[in-house]
């Protein structure tokens, strides 16, 4: 009796807590976090892998862009979360 093929283990795409793994963000899959302050007002944090990891934050209509390079994946994980984090803040009044 032959034995049978064991399917192998699909990649993981996302961790426990939604964030992307490094399989996907080097798959070229990004994770963003948007905050819309109006229609047209908007900021947007994303991380991605480019060779190494980016954590890019962007507010289209006042044309204000920060970007950062990490080689860990775990520093710019600590970064993007930083970054939310401010926003979040700096929204706080006007979100309300």
């Amino acid at each position: 009796m032959t034995p049978k093929p064991q399917a192998k283990p699909s990649p993981k795409f996302k961790n426990k807590d939604g964030s992307h793994t490094a399989y996907s963000l080097a798959c070229g899959y990004h994770q963003e976090a948007i905050f819309f302050v109006t229609n047209s007002e908007q900021y947007k944090v994303t991380l991605y892998q480019d060779g190494c990891y980016h954590v890019k934050c962007k507010c289209e209509i006042i044309a204000v862009e920060w970007w950062e390079s990490w080689t860990k994946l775990s520093d710019a994980r600590k970064d993007f979360a930083k970054k939310v984090k401010e926003i979040k803040q700096a929204l706080k009044p006007i979100m309300r």
